[in-house]
């Protein structure tokens, strides 16, 4: 089973040459029902004409003793498969609505109940960016065209979307020739087409067309499969052909499953068999869908447009929080130490650059900065450029492409629990990764778009003396780095910025971090890029592993401690400046107080 991560950081390498395969699952959080819950739908109708009993008199499907009494019923008339069989949707669905025109109605009704959910905005983000190209679906609802549709509404997509349903379905063998992306095809149909197939002989009469377009797709694209149990013989077939082809699937197969839940056999076979032809194959275990996709936007939103990005974020679900009240004298204090420090004064205002259409993307911002090694923290955002820094350094850095003077922008989302991963939030956690490093020995790297401090004990040997006594476990100080298999590996702590009960908090995360032996870069990512792992960086992830392991309790309260330490000296509390200018322009200031979050129960 491949971790959440381990995938992360392949899609991230990959992401351009990887195609989706979406089932119901995907649709799940759009209000749409699963195959699942289909099945059990069916299958209570048919108990309720085998035992003449009325729906309104039949208990809830989510209570295992009715689903154990139906099934026990239905097997007994020894017309239906088995419990878990890949053939239960088709015969059930035949059952309960034999005519096709039945089954097109129950179709056309579950699907208007739905509405594109976070994972479809997501996609069709990915999408429109060009971050992901070509879409498999067997599901016949509109998710994810109205997600793009509601995108390209606001002028945040490029291309249309080219969508091929059984109708049409030689424009799938067109579309992969000429490379006509974004692409989405309907292997089983649209819900307003005129051919929908969901019994076995539609199933298995999958059209020739649909079937070698998806074979064909399978030798140019890896596969990432999402909501899709692999129930139907028609595109199982059609996958288990194209690994006959020895250039198929060249950038891996990675099949998404729900936590807890096993495969189907056929599916776990088609995994091992690909593994058997040298292919990266493997199941990736989630919580949902929407998570997934998030997770994976997080991973490329520096590339989308500003507009883009503060689109996306206003689907994040909203976050309360609820104060906790001091205790009373009499109660006792069982405390749970949290690893966020109040951050009790912070920047609310910066610079605003108006560079209208004129630069697009944190990289092209960050290219002019590079440019002239100007001291500037700055991100696109809207119709301009908001930043920190020097206004002499602003004007020379971003002069060829401002559209007027600048101005000061005043904050209106960093102090609100929605303010998560806006460019806002961005902006200023990057002010106060830069500030912190301030008194020498840290220098700053990135782990998918979240900044890490990384622990030079070299340079400043005498700012880490209390983080070596608080990370051993015996009277001997323990190391900083050190080498293993030929990597550098550093301690390191990642930084994140929450708003919770009216505060803005700095969340430390102690951590290690390794240098690549070729790169500054994240080894992490440029080992993930090739199929295989060397046995010298497998051998490093382990000793990552076992030197992170016992850090709880005890010792994940001693790693914060130190690293409050580091941050913050002997100090109650200690203001930070990014830059400490002594000119025009914007700075970010910063004081963090000493002592950490705490949580306690209440009786």
């Amino acid at each position: 089973m491949m971790t959440p991560l381990e995938f992360q950081l392949r899609f991230k390498a990959r992401a351009p040459q990887l195609m989706w395969l979406l089932g119901a699952g995907a649709s799940a959080s759009a209000g749409i029902k699963t195959a699942w819950q289909m099945i059990w739908e069916f299958k209570r109708i048919i108990y309720g004409l085998e035992k003449k009993v009325a729906d309104s008199r039949i208990p809830t499907l989510l209570d295992s003793n009715t689903r154990a009494l139906i099934q026990s019923v239905l097997d007994q008339t020894k017309r239906y498969p088995a419990s878990d069989s890949v053939e239960e949707y088709s015969a059930y669905f035949e059952s309960a609505r034999p005519s096709q025109s039945d089954r097109r109605a129950y179709i056309q009704e579950q699907v208007r109940q739905g509405q594109p959910s976070r994972g479809h905005f997501g996609l069709a983000a990915l999408l429109s960016t060009g971050h992901s190209k070509l879409i498999w679906t067997t599901n016949f609802d509109r998710m994810v065209e109205q997600a793009y549709a509601e995108l390209k509404r606001f002028n945040l997509t490029g291309n249309d979307l080219l969508t091929v349903a059984l109708d049409s379905a030689d424009a799938a063998r067109r579309g992969l020739n000429e490379g006509n992306y974004p692409m989405l095809v309907k292997l089983h149909g649209d819900y307003q087409s005129v051919r929908l197939m969901n019994t076995t002989d539609e199933l298995r009469a999958q059209d020739a067309q649909m079937r070698s377009a998806l074979t064909r797709a399978c030798g140019q694209f890896g596969l990432i499969v999402v909501g899709y149990s692999g129930r139907d013989d028609s595109v199982m077939d059609a996958l288990d052909e194209a690994l006959n082809d020895p250039q198929s699937f060249p950038q891996g197969i990675f099949w998404v499953v729900r936590s807890g839940t096993a495969p189907l056999p056929r599916v776990a076979q088609f995994i091992e068999n690909a593994k058997s032809k040298g292919i990266e194959a493997d199941f990736v275990e989630i919580e949902t869908f929407d998570e997934l996709v998030s997770d994976l936007i997080g991973l490329e939103s520096a590339d989308f447009p500003s507009a883009l990005n503060d689109y996306l974020q206003q689907l994040q679900p909203p976050v309360r929080d609820a104060p906790i009240p001091a205790p009373a004298p009499t109660v006792t204090w069982p405390l749970l130490r949290m690893n966020a420090l109040r951050i009790s004064h912070f920047p609310k205002t910066c610079r605003l650059i108006p560079v209208g259409n004129l630069i697009d993307g944190d990289r092209a911002v960050q290219q002019l900065i590079n440019q002239g090694n100007y001291q500037i923290i700055a991100r696109r955002f809207r119709e301009g450029i908001i930043a920190f820094g020097a206004d002499e350094d602003l004007t020379n850095a971003f002069a060829s492409c401002m559209a007027g003077g600048f101005d000061y922008y005043p904050f209106q989302r960093i102090n609100s629990p929605s303010s998560y991963e806006s460019q806002e939030h961005r902006l200023v956690l990057d002010a106060l990764a830069q500030a912190l490093m301030q008194g020498g020995g840290l220098r700053l790297e990135r782990r998918f778009g979240s900044p890490l401090l990384v622990a030079d004990e070299h340079e400043a040997p005498e700012r880490f003396s209390f983080l070596r006594k608080s990370l051993s476990s015996s009277s001997v100080d323990a190391p900083l780095s050190g080498i293993s298999n030929g990597y550098t590996w550093h301690e390191a702590l990642e930084l994140h910025l929450e708003f919770r009960l009216d505060r803005l908090w700095l969340v430390v995360i102690p951590t290690l971090w390794i240098d690549s032996p070729e790169t500054d870069s994240d080894s992490l990512l440029s080992d993930f890029t090739t199929h295989t792992i060397s046995p010298e960086y497998a051998a490093v992830r382990e000793f990552t592993r076992q030197r992170l392991r016992n850090r709880y309790n005890a010792g994940w309260n001693a790693a914060i401690t130190g690293w409050v330490n580091v941050l913050l000296g002997v100090n109650t509390s200690k203001t930070f400046r990014t830059f400490d200018l002594h000119r025009d322009g914007s700075d970010a200031v910063f004081t963090i107080e000493k002592d950490t979050a705490h949580s306690r129960r209440i009786a």
